[in-house]
């Protein structure tokens, strides 16, 4: 049974529910009954037992189907004719296959190589891009490299029929140019070709010939099709057109709306996924579409845009999914062909069932400061676990209104009061001691021991947030290592703060506009507020006063380390200087270690963090290419400091506790935590899996990246490889060697930071900069 309710023609007929406090709306009114049929569908109601009230019932499902044999990479789905799945994607060794599924995606048969199929016997030949068609063929568009270093090539266009028949299809308007938009066969048996600066070419599939063009002359960005109807976006606008006449259509206001509303779908991926796929609809002239909010059916003509699918309730809301294709099977299933944040192919199918509620019974509030993609991640996995519970994910500060976080906090903290406030609280950014004195937050001991006795937790990770009495309030999901990279030489002299500046100083004859001292020190901002992270435990004393020398020491350091390169930098970002220190402001989420300036000797130093094990690799790769590179644990005021990421606790005044804890524990657990691959995770189990660290074999090339060097501007390749088991095992062991978390208050790091600056930049006083900041954190601690 189909989940939506048609539409006729401009009649608005769907039943919102209002699903957010931030007002976002699911269309719950939207399933058609059929008469031989005694079923609920969505937006039909059935009588709560208990309260007597009226609950609309149904909503799609996901699941996740299995993959063929050896798919490492999602490329594209289609129903054949028969009512055949097929599925083509790429193995480990990135070679095109396609495999066949009679029963949705239950089994599969033998993978067919399409290489093989075209008869390419060397690696000169290289698949590009490719297209399958509802009869049973396959476009393919190739490159063959002429030359060794494969830097030259010429392309060429096959379609293979099928029956086995290949074309080789003569495109010559692609000369000088290449596709790019997207590609789609016609109801009528052409393929549509996007190309760059050209338009969108329609070409017969006998010659290559061109019936038509749309938009010639331009660049779609994407396109799709609603049956007989061409949608194209040039530069964010939507047009429309008649595939048969090839004319202008008059602009589908309530669709074009909808979709621009959403920024991402403006303009497409430069990867291998799309931000918006398009599906011929169900009836004449309707089409559904996904974007990450979720799916949606239009017909041509009206003036409501249906939400069939919420993306909140299941993986098309998750930043870990990036969409590839997009089919519908004859029962009223949908499937989409994803890559996940790791590039990892997935199929997830979506299915209709009456029996569930439409919106889910339990709505659980988290809250955090600032967008958080890692607990989108994790929602969507979440949800799909337990259907009945729905994630609502606050956020305090948008990032496009003038909302400060002084503003935000004092937000949350009546909401909380009144008893209307989130049910778990993302505590990056959020003055947690002070919640834990007030009693603004539960205790986690009871779930975390839960873990602790099936999993494990790491002990030095677990430890420091514990209570006397074993209470733990609040705890990190996540952590990262603090590392410092450079030479030997140099790492042999440091081992605090003062020794850090002192090396700079060492060395500041050195500096020029090609050779910098530490990759932190470019602008003031930037470097308090990274300093802190292995110094600002050091600020508070047991009292829970500021530490004055503390503060005037951090100053007097940073000020070191930044007057050497200072005038340097003003001089090379410019009018950009402002702009980046500001923007760090508000964007220091992660330390990297900018490994390939260590090489060409642009930083003497790289200040960083291990949060995951690409960042792991490229500290390997780095030393493997210049053997006098080294690292160790990275020590400012404090010793032994680890990060710790994603702080979560539950409100004491939670509305749903018992679905609190049951997600607090999902977090903690060894499936919440090989969520993402931002932060190391605190589950034992997890973080002593050396599979975990592993994205390929020992030394394999993960990725390689192109950069000039600062001096000469020669381009340079950097090849990250995969850390080998040895070097995990021993950034495991060091890691666990942290035993003090790196809290930084930030209100009294935003006084640090704001007063600091304008002594590093000569505007203050140290004693000036120092009394200011005593003041500004003495009036906080007073409220």
């Amino acid at each position: 049974m189909r989940g939506y309710k048609r539409l006729k023609k401009g009649i608005v007929v769907t039943t919102a529910v209002s699903l957010a406090a931030g007002g976002s709306l699911f269309f719950a009114g939207c399933g058609e009954k059929k008469a031989e049929s005694d079923s609920v569908a969505a937006g039909d109601t059935v009588e709560m037992e208990e309260a007597g009230e009226e609950k609309a019932m149904g909503r799609y499902l996901e699941s996740e189907l299995t993959l063929p044999e050896d798919c490492c990479m999602s490329d594209g789905l289609e129903f054949l004719e028969d009512g055949t799945l097929r599925y083509s994607f790429r193995n480990s060794v990135y070679e095109n296959m396609y495999a066949d599924s009679k029963d949705n995606g239950e089994t599969w048969g033998e993978p067919v190589s399409i290489v093989k199929l075209l008869n390419f016997t060397t690696d000169a030949f290289q698949i590009d891009s490719m297209k399958l068609n509802k009869d049973g063929g396959i476009f393919v568009h190739a490159v063959e490299y002429t030359d060794e270093n494969y830097e030259d090539y010429v392309t060429h266009n096959y379609y293979i029929d099928k029956d086995g028949n290949i074309s080789d299809l003569n495109l010559d308007f692609l000369e000088g140019t290449y596709l790019w938009g997207g590609m789609e066969f016609t109801e009528e048996g052409t393929l549509l070709l996007g190309v760059m600066g050209k338009g969108i070419a329609e070409i017969s599939l006998e010659d290559g010939s061109v019936q038509k063009w749309f938009e010639e002359g331009g660049t779609a960005q994407w396109f799709g099709l609603a049956g007989k109807n061409l949608i194209v976006n040039v530069d964010g606008s939507l047009h429309y057109y008649d595939l048969e006449t090839g004319k202008p259509l008059e602009d589908e206001e309530a669709l074009s709306q909808q979709i621009v509303s959403n920024e991402k779908n403006q303009y497409r991926n430069v990867t291998s996924s799309w931000t918006i796929l398009f599906l011929s609809g169900d009836e004449k002239d309707s089409v559904f579409y996904v974007d990450d909010t979720g799916m949606y059916r239009y017909a041509f003509g009206g003036s409501v845009v249906e939400q069939i699918i919420d993306g909140k309730l299941n993986s098309i809301g998750s930043p870990d999914t990036g969409f590839v294709d997009m089919v519908k099977d004859s029962q009223g299933r949908f499937y989409l062909a994803v890559q996940d944040g790791e590039g990892a192919a997935k199929l997830l199918q979506f299915e209709y069932s009456k029996d569930v509620a439409a919106v889910p019974d339990t709505e659980l509030k988290v809250y955090s400061l600032r967008e958080n993609s890692f607990m989108r991640q994790a929602a969507a996995v979440f949800q799909k676990k337990y259907p009945d519970i729905y994630l609502n994910l606050e956020t305090g500060m948008s990032g496009e209104d003038a909302i400060t976080m002084t503003d935000a906090l004092k937000t949350l903290n009546t909401e909380i009061m009144a008893g209307k406030g989130p049910d778990i609280l993302v505590l990056d950014g959020v003055p947690e001691d002070t919640y834990i004195e007030k009693g603004m937050l539960e205790d986690l001991s009871g779930i975390l021991e839960k873990v602790n006795e099936t999993d494990g937790l790491l002990e030095n990770i677990y430890q420091p947030y514990q209570g006397e009495d074993g209470s733990v309030y609040s705890m990190p999901l996540r952590f990262a290592i603090p590392i410092i990279a450079g030479h030997t030489e140099d790492l042999d002299k440091i081992h605090d703060l003062q020794t850090l500046a002192d090396v700079i100083e060492e060395n500041k004859e050195n500096y020029d506009s090609y050779k910098m001292s530490a990759s932190l020190c470019s602008a003031p901002t930037m470097l308090l507020r990274s300093l802190a992270r292995v110094s600002a435990g050091a600020w508070i004393k047991e009292d829970g006063t500021l530490d004055e020398a503390a503060v005037s020491d951090y100053l007097s350091q940073a000020y070191r380390m930044y007057q050497p390169t200072r005038e340097i930098m003003k001089e090379l970002l410019g009018d950009q200087y402002d702009e980046m220190d500001a923007q760090w402001a508000v964007d220091n989420t992660r330390l990297y270690l900018s490994d390939s300036m260590l090489l060409d000797d642009t930083y003497q130093l790289g200040l960083g963090e291990v949060f995951s094990s690409y960042t792991l690799s490229e500290l390997y790769s780095t030393e493997g290419v210049d053997s006098t590179i080294t690292h160790k644990i990275w020590n400012g005021q404090e010793e032994n400091c680890f990060i710790p990421i994603q702080s979560v606790g539950i409100s004491s005044k939670a509305a749903e506790k018992e679905a609190a804890e049951l997600f607090a524990e999902f977090l903690f657990s060894q499936e919440g935590q090989r969520i993402g691959t931002e932060g190391l995770p605190v589950n034992k189990a997890v973080y002593e899996d050396v599979d975990y660290w592993k994205k390929g074999e020992s030394d394999e090339i993960l990725y390689t990246s192109s950069y000039g060097r600062s001096d000469t501007g020669e381009m340079m390749t950097f090849e990250t490889r995969q850390a080998p088991d040895e070097e995990i095992v021993r950034m495991q062991e060091l890691g666990k060697t942290l035993d003090k978390p790196s809290d930084v208050n930030e209100f009294i790091l935003s006084a640090v930071a704001d007063n600091g600056k304008r002594y590093l930049n000569d505007e203050i006083s140290l004693d000036e900069a120092v009394k200011a900041i005593i003041q500004e954190v003495n009036l906080y601690l007073s409220e």
